[in-house]
């Protein structure tokens, strides 16, 4: 989930279960930002999922704090891919993280930018 903190005015990026961690295909064990889709929150209301960018790693390479990535280990092929499960606990993005083409948040509620409506496909 993404739940947008009105105090803070930032998004928290929190993968609550096992179950909800990203599993990210080629390059994902060594990547330095992503673009992850995550179920936005706002007020406690779900607003669907949503695309935020984040940086994953600081300068000398290191993980950033609350971003843990494990290797997917042995495949049936293509096993030079670093393909990656990912879990976030609590990280803190910037209000410019989401992508906000479709909707965004204003004055602490969701807003649709246009008239096409958000969509995943």
């Amino acid at each position: 989930t993404c739940e947008w903190d009105a105090a803070t005015q930032e998004f928290v990026l929190h993968t609550p279960s096992d179950k909800a961690a990203k599993n990210w295909i080629s390059q994902g064990y060594t990547a330095e930002r992503g673009v992850v889709i995550a179920d936005l929150v706002i007020g406690g209301e779900s607003h669907g999922p949503h695309a935020f960018l984040l940086s994953m790693r600081d300068a000398e390479g290191q993980l950033l704090p609350g971003i843990t990535v494990e290797d997917m280990g042995t495949k049936t092929v293509a096993n030079d891919l670093d393909n990656a499960r990912v879990w976030f606990d609590k990280v803190r993005l910037p209000k410019g993280a989401m992508l906000n083409k479709f909707a965004d948040v204003r004055d602490d509620a969701y807003v649709q930018t246009t008239d096409e409506r958000m969509r995943i496909e």
